[in-house]
């Protein structure tokens, strides 16, 4: 493949070299005095020039080409263009179109709407049931609310850990510790839990409520003491893998716990009663975290996390359906923007692509008539320092000023150039033609935008949550049917 550049005076560069050339055949008295043709470094000179000539007419030739290219894809796109925007403008399909995006999301829309609505009337139920005024009141992490429950097991641990040392060491005391205080922070949790139900309207609820109180104070008072009692014993302990060896340390701090209902602990040393009191306020502490572990009312807290969950579905489906609209409108926008700025970018274009071709025009006739003179020069330089040293007459031709046979023109560039600015004209045309229907069409489809995305899209949710209750009322009418026979 050739490749084609510009001439920038390379014939010059052999000027010295054909000097030389010059002299060492003027030397030798050649070319002959009758020489009618010139010699092998003129010619060979002018195949130089010529190739160069015929470069830069080539390369010229290559941008008309790409020109005429250029014009022609102009073309098409006009007529493309024409049609697009007589599409735009005859489209009145906009209401249809949004009418079966709407249409496509309704059955999601209405399914998480009838849940949201049983659920909202299950915690509508709920409250009026039991009188309940108050928001739900639940810890926003049960995670964390668990996490300081395990805190608290776990500093107990390693507290009665040392209380409970014996002959065992650390680690049996540890073994003990951990036994004593999962039951314990455990029974004060769900004794806690339990409480809640005193809040409920329904007596027997109530009842069970005021229970898990009383069975807390009798667990925590019983077991607190007892282990205190019992750590007493267990110090006596010799094998704590011993079960009857356990037994007996545990029927002989029995009668000593007991004394606590009477009013009379007994605790053998300083350790016995701060195990007592340490265990009581963590007792209290379990009481009250499992109070708090949810709302006050039991199942309140859980239905109002349903109601919470089905509520943001059901919003998140919506905001999605918004998005879906809002996208088929902004690509309406977006079309109807692009027909009326695209005439004006093609018509820059063209206009860069014709300016570009006018200066071709001038650096192809420039650039030959460059080749042309530097190689008259040279040949004429070359003929002037072979008479220099030759002593014989110069052939005939020397007198002959040397010239190219080649050919160089701009002409070609005229077609390319009319068809370039038909095209322009063209998208001009469309431009001009359209470009008041197409902003009046731009302004009506941004009205038709704010309505749908408001007005059309209020109707539509209003429709879906009718549809809900429709569906939940029909439902609900075979169990009416069978209380009113």
């Amino acid at each position: 493949m050739t490749t084609h550049k510009t001439y920038d005076g390379e014939l010059l560069a052999h000027q010295s070299a054909l000097r030389d050339k010059a002299h060492r055949e003027g030397q030798k008295h050649r070319p002959a005095s009758d020489a009618m043709h010139e010699d092998q470094h003129e010619a060979e000179l002018r195949s130089d020039a010529e190739r160069h000539l015929n470069s830069q007419q080539a390369l010229f030739r290559a941008q008309v080409v790409d020109a005429h290219k250029v014009a022609s894809e102009a073309e098409q796109k006009a007529v493309e263009l024409d049609n697009t925007v007589r599409q735009l403008l005859a489209d009145d399909s906009l209401a249809s179109t949004v009418d079966a995006e709407l249409a496509a999301e309704r059955a999601s829309l209405v399914k998480l709407t009838e849940s949201r609505l049983r659920v909202e009337a299950e915690l509508k139920f709920f409250r009026v049931s039991n009188d309940i005024q108050d928001e739900p009141n639940y810890p926003e992490s049960r995670w964390l609310h668990v996490g300081l429950l395990l805190a608290m097991v776990l500093m107990e641990v390693i507290v009665n850990a040392f209380f409970y040392e014996n002959s065992a060491g650390l680690l049996g005391g540890v073994v003990v510790a951990f036994g004593i205080a999962v039951l314990n922070i455990g029974v004060a949790l769900m004794a806690g839990l339990g409480f809640r139900y005193k809040n409920l309207k329904a007596p027997l609820y109530k009842w069970g409520g005021w229970g898990c109180l009383a069975l807390f104070v009798l667990c925590a008072l019983l077991f607190n003491a007892l282990f205190a009692a019992f750590r007493s014993q267990y110090q006596l302990v010799l094998d704590p893998s011993d079960v009857v060896q356990m037994k007996d340390a545990f029927k002989h701090a029995w009668p000593e716990a007991m004394l606590i209902f009477r009013g009379a602990p007994q605790f053998q040393d300083l350790s016995s009663f701060i195990l007592f009191g340490l265990g009581m306020v963590l007792s209290v502490l379990a009481f009250y975290k499992g109070y708090t572990l949810d709302d006050r009312y039991p199942g309140y807290g859980g239905k109002d996390r349903r109601h919470k969950q089905a509520l943001e579905a059901e919003h998140a489906e919506q905001d999605r359906v918004r998005r879906k609209l809002k996208e088929l409108l902004h690509k309406r926008r977006t079309a109807i923007q692009s027909a009326l700025s695209e005439p004006s970018t093609q018509i820059g274009m063209l206009g860069r692509r014709i300016s570009d071709l006018n200066h071709d025009k001038h650096l192809v006739v420039e650039r030959s008539q460059a080749v042309r003179l530097d190689f008259a020069m040279l040949v004429d330089s070359y003929r002037k320092a072979n008479l220099a040293v030759r002593a014989t007459a110069a052939p005939a031709y020397f007198g002959t000023p040397a010239t190219l046979s080649g050919v160089t023109s701009d002409a070609e560039a005229e077609p390319a150039l009319r068809k370039l600015a038909q095209a322009q004209a063209a998208l001009t045309q469309i431009g001009d033609t359209h470009r008041e229907a197409l902003n009046e069409r731009l302004r009506e489809l941004q009205g038709d935008a704010t309505d749908a995305q408001s007005r059309t899209m209020s109707a539509f949710l209003g429709a879906v949550h009718a549809e809900a209750e429709l569906n939940i009322a029909k439902a609900a009418a075979p169990f009416h049917r069978a209380v009113a026979a």
